[in-house]
């Protein structure tokens, strides 16, 4: 059975070797950090803070997320990256990590508060609420990724008969066709709870 490929949205030539593609899990990043921003913007108005202050603060936090995800990345697989230095800033080849953009925009929100001489405390609830919905869209994203997995090898009979058909999944398009815990979708449902 020939299943359509979920990792993009559309591929678009723009030359006989090449071609800009929307890959689902750049768009469920893009959308996570629209809403974030949008989160944000509004919680913080309500705080009574301006818009050109949040505006700057979430600019650095992002920055400092960018740098963060890839340098996470990076370092837990440091012996390849010393092998291909080249390979570093080639975040469009893949490698990111949500820890490390949680650490990089923390570190750049901590300097940026403290270059402004900013209370971190309040200013960091109103940062901090966004992040587990934008953790629940991109584990969609993770869970189309064909790079990425579908879960661990299960057996349904690992598991209580309530649970099996939840946990212990098999998926038609698996190229393993084998029964799966598909963490990306359980982690997703609970980082949903978490921001709800």
């Amino acid at each position: 059975m020939n299943v359509p490929d979920m990792s993009k949205i559309f591929s678009i030539p723009i030359g006989p070797k090449r071609a800009f593609t929307l890959r689902t899990f750049s768009a469920m990043i893009l959308i996570a950090v629209l809403l974030g921003i949008w989160i944000i913007s509004r919680e913080g108005r309500k705080k009574g803070y301006s818009a050109e202050l949040l505006s700057d603060l979430m600019f650095w936090v992002l920055l400092g997320g960018i740098i963060g995800t890839r340098l996470l990345y990076v370092f837990t697989h440091l012996s390849w990256y010393m092998a291909h230095p080249q390979a570093i800033p080639a975040i469009w080849e893949g490698g990111i990590s949500l820890h490390g953009a949680i650490l990089g925009g923390m570190i750049a929100f901590l300097l940026y508060c403290r270059a402004k001489k900013l209370s971190p405390w309040e200013l960091g609830d109103i940062f901090t609420l966004p992040i587990p919905l934008g953790a629940a869209i991109g584990r969609i994203g993770c869970f189309v990724n064909p790079y990425d997995d579908y879960g661990n090898f299960c057996s349904p009979d690992e598991f209580p008969s309530f649970l099996s058909p939840l946990l212990c999944m098999h998926f038609y398009w698996d190229p393993e066709g084998v029964f799966r815990l598909p963490w990306p979708l359980i982690d997703g449902s609970v980082q949903l709870v978490n921001f709800l």
